[in-house]
């Protein structure tokens, strides 16, 4: 069990049961994104999630900071 994949339904799972209302992660999108839209999204998070957990590697660049300035006007 440690080492089958993981179901979409454990994906979606996962996804409910973080706070929504969090401030965005690095890439701009909180999990009230990921759950407004997830009858769009699920096939891409679910394949990536399952990508990363069989090969162990994460795709390059998804955990890279990045910084935007925003000028106050």
């Amino acid at each position: 069990m440690l080492v089958g994949v993981f179901t979409e339904q454990e994906i979606r799972e996962v996804a409910w049961s973080c706070d929504s209302m969090k401030s965005p992660s690095k890439n701009g999108f909180n999990f009230g994104f990921i759950q407004f839209c997830w009858d769009v999204i699920k096939k891409d998070v679910v394949s990536t999630v399952k990508d990363i957990a069989v090969s162990g590697k994460w795709p390059r660049g998804s955990n890279a900071p990045f910084l935007c300035l925003i000028p106050k006007v």
